[in-house]
């Protein structure tokens, strides 16, 4: 785990002006996609027992999610406007973030039991990964946009 966040550390910032140049939803496809094509694949790898293998898998799992949470900050307060836009952000955020998040040791628990395997867990991942593609495909783009005038979210 160690690795993972030493990865995340760096790797977030540079995510986060990649987004900058070549725009935020571009990224965030990839990165969704790449987490749901190499979430099983890389906790296969982290089942081996081997540390190496596990190292390995935490720091490139670790790169996927860097990739997609370095542009999530700004994905997500672009489509507020300015006067609203602490509120609606964190509430929204930390709404989903307890929700999914909290449930991840009980569901990960369960699908180990129910598949036998301690890949399971990728399941959820590639879960998440989907229902955030999707959720990408109907989200406005609003960069670049005077955000001193409501547009979304009219409060």
């Amino acid at each position: 785990t160690l690795f993972s966040a030493i990865t995340l550390i760096f790797v977030q910032p540079i995510a986060g002006l990649i987004s900058d140049k070549l725009g935020r939803k571009k990224i965030a496809y990839i990165a969704l996609f790449a987490i749901f094509i190499f979430s099983y694949p890389l906790f296969f790898l982290h089942a081996q027992k081997f540390f190496l293998y596990s190292i390995i898998a935490q720091v490139i799992l670790g790169g996927l999610f860097s990739l997609y949470l370095g542009l999530l900050p700004a994905l997500i307060s672009e489509q507020t406007n300015s006067f609203s836009r602490c509120s609606i952000v964190a509430l929204g955020y930390n709404l989903c973030i307890a929700l999914f998040g909290g449930m991840v040791p009980t569901v990960n628990l369960v699908l180990i039991k129910l598949f036998h395997s301690n890949c399971a867990p990728a399941y959820y991942l590639m879960a998440a990964a989907l229902i955030s593609f999707l959720s990408l495909l109907i989200l406005p783009v609003y960069t670049n946009v005077d955000s001193s005038k409501p547009y979304f979210f009219k409060c």
